[in-house]
C-alpha cells in the first residue's frame, strides 16, 4: 500500500465544503488537502500551513513523516503523530526561500484550560528529492492570557468564548 493510499484512507480527511483549518477563507478540498493525498507543496509557506492542517485534523501521521527530513523521521511514528491538536489559528508571519532553502515564521494559537497559548517558531525547511521538507524550529517563549467566557472566541468564529471553544473545554 502506498503512502497515498494510506492518507486517502484516513477517517478524518474533511469533506468540502468544509472550510480548511489553515485559512478559514478557504475550502479544504481546494488548499490542503490535494497535499495531504500526495501532491508535492510547491513552496515553503503551503507545506508550513499543510502540515499545521494534518496536526488540527489528526489522521494524518504519514503524511507528517513524508514531510520531515528522512533523517529526522524515526524521531515520531505515524500513529504519535495522527493524535490531532486542539490548535485553532494559524498566523504566518513571515517566509522565504532561497534556492533548496526555506523558513517559515509561524504562531499556531491553541487553548488549554481557558488559556490562550502560542506555539511561536521559526521553522527550516530544505528541497529533499525535489520535494520541500520540514527540517526543525526555533521555539520561542509566549505568554499564555486568559479568556473569560464572554469573551470573543480567539477562533474568530464571532461567537462569545463560552459559546464556542469554552464549550468545547467543558465537554
Amino acid at each position: 500500500m502506498t503512502n497515498t493510499q494510506k492518507i486517502t484512507q484516513s477517517p478524518n480527511l474533511p469533506q468540502s465544503p468544509q472550510k480548511c483549518p489553515c485559512s478559514p477563507k478557504n475550502d479544504y478540498q481546494d488548499c490542503c488537502a490535494p497535499f495531504h493525498l500526495g501532491q508535492s507543496a510547491p513552496s515553503v509557506s503551503l507545506l508550513m500551513r499543510s502540515r499545521y492542517s494534518a496536526f488540527v485534523l489528526g489522521g494524518l501521521g504519514e503524511y507528517l513523516l513524508n514531510t520531515w527530513l528522512s533523517s529526522q523521521r524515526d524521531t515520531y511514528t505515524s500513529k504519535e503523530l495522527d493524535v490531532p491538536q486542539n490548535y485553532i489559528q494559524l498566523q504566518i508571519i513571515t517566509h522565504q526561500e532561497h534556492g533548496d532553502l526555506g523558513e517559515v515564521e509561524f504562531k499556531a494559537y491553541y487553548i488549554d484550560q481557558n488559556l490562550l497559548k502560542t506555539l511561536h517558531e521559526k521553522s527550516a525547511f530544505i528541497r529533499e528529492n525535489g520535494r520541500w521538507v520540514y527540517v526543525n524550529g526555533q521555539i520561542f517563549k509566549t505568554i499564555a492570557k486568559q479568556i473569560a467566557s464572554q469573551d470573543t472566541c480567539p477562533c474568530n468564529s464571532g461567537k462569545r468564548f463560552k459559546q464556542c471553544h469554552g464549550l468545547k473545554a467543558r465537554l
